[in-house]
């Protein structure tokens, strides 16, 4: 039943529907194309008469839940059914192509301080990236730049500040191949994973990747000439320094 599946992945699936390709039956009926649509026509998470989506006060219409379940869903079909990242690819590479990237980010941007909407884009976007980062491409430093900004804004929520750091771990992993795009963000990117470890200095699930995105940054133009390494690393340092961390 398709309206079953779609409900069990709006509340985080069950270990039974990967062996059923809950994701895949999902994809298959549209439901990415459909959840990115929903995105698209009501991009913040709020009532008719502007009430904004807070799960700790009860229910609320559907308009406002539209965007925190449609991110939910979005970040349980982007992981697959349960076959690890090279069986989740191809269900990445659709959200993809049905332009899941721009329906996210928009999401992020828009709902800033929204905890579920940035907790559960952030996962869908971390997981795009793990896999499809030559896919998205230049979009990486646009990607960092709209996660760090909703880091800041939702600092005390720890589910969102472990999912964004993974985002920024992903797209530092690889950091000197989108020079110079990613110096645009560096400074960002590099102040919300410090804001991670300032604000959750006790959650190992928050400072290990924090600490992973600064570690990648300080490594910047390893694989290139020694010359070029050096001046991208002053270079990155200077960013750090301009946006005052």
């Amino acid at each position: 039943d398709i309206v079953l599946t779609v409900l069990l992945l709006m509340q985080g699936g069950t270990r039974e529907l990967g062996r059923l390709r809950a994701s895949r039956t999902v994809l298959d009926a549209g439901g990415a194309g459909a959840c990115i649509r929903a995105i698209a026509r009501h991009p913040i998470a709020s009532d008719e008469d502007g009430t904004v989506f807070d799960q700790s006060k009860g229910a609320v219409n559907y308009q406002a839940r539209l965007v925190p379940c449609a991110c939910r869903i979005l970040s349980n079909l982007s992981a697959g059914d349960g076959g690890g990242p090279v069986q989740a690819a191809p269900y990445r590479r659709r959200i993809l192509e049905a332009g899941g990237l721009t329906a996210l980010l928009d999401a992020v941007r828009m709902n800033q301080r929204i905890p579920e909407v940035q907790r559960d884009a952030f996962r869908a976007l971390g997981n795009l990236l793990y896999t499809e980062a030559e896919t998205v491409g230049d979009a990486i430093a646009e990607v960092a730049g709209a996660v760090a900004q909703g880091m800041r804004a939702c600092k005390k929520s720890a589910p969102v500040q472990q999912n964004g750091c993974g985002v920024l771990l992903n797209c530092v992993a690889d950091i000197h191949e989108h020079l110079p795009g990613l110096l645009y963000a560096a400074g960002d990117v590099a102040a919300a994973a410090a804001g991670a470890i300032k604000h959750h200095p006790t959650d190992k699930d928050v400072v290990v990747p924090a600490c992973s995105v600064l570690q990648s940054m300080a490594q910047t133009g390893s694989r290139s000439d020694e010359k070029t390494a050096a001046a991208e690393t002053i270079e990155m340092l200077e960013a750090c320094r301009l946006s005052k961390l």
